[in-house]
């Protein structure tokens, strides 16, 4: 409505107009200078091991391994396991290479013990894309253990072969260590949402031309002051968008949900796991607490697809 421009200097939340100015000079396109936008006076958030199962499990023609390269590398960690668990006994205090044993190799299952992710080739090579990005992303915190392990020996003077810089183990290491570090910067650049051309006001949205032409209306400025100044120019006439009002709502009860069907169907899996132990016929498949359906797999956890994210123009 051309009223209202902040006063210069006025800052919010930690960001002056000043800045914001400068991030839209030194940027060529308006996707650079928002983004340098959000990082000024912010940490680089982390990583969370969901976020990077999501990007490795994806199967797009970019995509950061495909099947077959996950299926190969972890029959490499499979074959050397005994390089590898040799290597994690020196770690000192944190029982690494039981840690390890058990959940990667371990294949005894008495005593209710589960087998381990890769602990046989056949296993590997059966096991679907989510199940293997699973693992290779708890590998990855295991490759920073063992690489510093790998150092400390090598700081100590041993020459013994499993701790040559050559050696099949550290070159596997080395391996594993660049998958997560791609891993991670394919995180952020889907944080980013940095398709350039598109209108993304926010990571992985796009509006319609028809949002965009919504007229400014003060219901739907957002209650938030971080959000009620355009950072392209400074006015403030920001708008929620109408779809965005009940986001939150909407997030819940999703989450809820999965949180129920996820109850019923760990009770399920012991049910199944008594049944093997006492040779018992295999229990019925739940049923789905929400829609009354039978339940004949994991519930899946909602994804970026099915969350709504706050949208504003």
């Amino acid at each position: 409505d051309g009223k209202g421009w902040p006063n210069k200097g006025r800052r919010r939340r930690g960001r002056t107009i000043g800045q914001v100015n400068m991030a839209m000079r030194q940027a060529r396109d308006p996707h650079q200078a928002m983004r340098q936008l959000r990082s000024i006076g912010q940490a680089t958030p982390s990583v969370s091991n969901h976020e990077m199962v999501e990007v490795l499990k994806s199967s797009a023609q970019k995509a950061v391994m495909k099947l077959t390269a996950k299926k190969r590398l972890l029959n490499e960690v499979f074959t050397l396991q005994e390089e590898i668990l040799k290597l994690a006994e020196d770690d000192d205090g944190s029982n690494l290479k039981t840690v390890m044993e058990a959940e990667l190799f371990n294949t005894i299952t008495a005593g209710g013990r589960r087998k381990g992710s890769i602990c046989s080739a056949n296993m590997i090579n059966s096991s679907n894309n989510e199940t293997l990005s699973a693992v290779i992303v708890r590998l990855f915190s295991y490759a920073e253990m063992l690489q510093k392990n790998h150092a400390a020996k090598q700081a100590d003077g041993s020459r013994r072969r499993e701790t040559r810089s050559s050696s099949p183990l550290h070159e596997l290491i080395k391996k594993i260590l660049e998958l997560k570090r791609k891993t991670v910067h394919r995180v952020h650049e889907e944080r980013q949402g940095a398709s350039h051309g598109s209108n993304n006001l926010l990571p992985q949205q796009t509006q319609t031309s028809s949002q965009l032409l919504i007229p400014f209306h003060r219901n739907l400025v957002p209650k938030d002051e971080a959000f009620v100044s355009c950072p392209y120019c400074n006015h403030e006439s920001v708008n929620l968008l109408e779809e965005s009002l009940q986001f939150h709502s909407h997030n819940v009860k999703l989450l809820e949900d999965y949180q129920k069907r996820m109850k019923v169907w760990d009770t399920y899996l012991k049910e199944v796991d008594r049944a093997e132990k006492s040779k018992r016929s295999k229990p019925r498949y739940p049923i789905d607490p929400i829609t009354g359906k039978e339940m004949t797999r994991k519930p899946r956890n909602p994804g970026k697809r099915e969350l709504k994210q706050l949208q504003a123009r």
